[in-house]
C-alpha cells in the first residue's frame, strides 16, 4: 500500500493516512500483537493487540496510563520488531 502525500495532507493529515494504513494490521481475527509478558508488570500477561497497546502510550486526563519505564519497554519492543522484521508476539 502506498500513501499519496498530497492526498494525505489534504484529507486530514499524515496521521490520518497512517491510521488508515495500519487499520488492517490492527483489526480482524488475528491482529498484530506483542506478548504482554515481555512488556512489564503493568501490562496483562497475554497477547496485547497493537490497537490496545496505543492506549498505554498516551497520558490520560487522570495521569499516565503506565509508568515511564513500562512505556519505554513498550517502545523498545515495538522498535525492535520493526527493525528485525520478526513477527509480533
Amino acid at each position: 500500500m502506498t500513501i499519496d502525500q498530497g492526498t494525505a495532507y489534504r484529507s486530514g493529515g499524515v496521521l490520518d493516512a497512517l491510521e488508515s494504513a495500519f487499520a488492517p494490521l490492527t483489526s480482524g481475527p488475528v491482529p498484530l500483537a506483542l506478548d504482554g509478558t515481555l512488556l512489564g508488570q503493568e501490562v496483562p500477561s497475554r497477547p496485547f493487540p497493537l490497537s490496545e497497546l496505543i492506549g498505554l502510550l498516551y497520558d490520560r486526563a487522570d495521569g499516565p496510563a503506565v509508568l515511564p519505564r513500562t512505556r519505554d519497554t513498550i517502545w523498545r519492543a515495538l522498535v525492535d520488531k520493526a527493525r528485525t522484521g520478526a513477527p509480533p508476539g
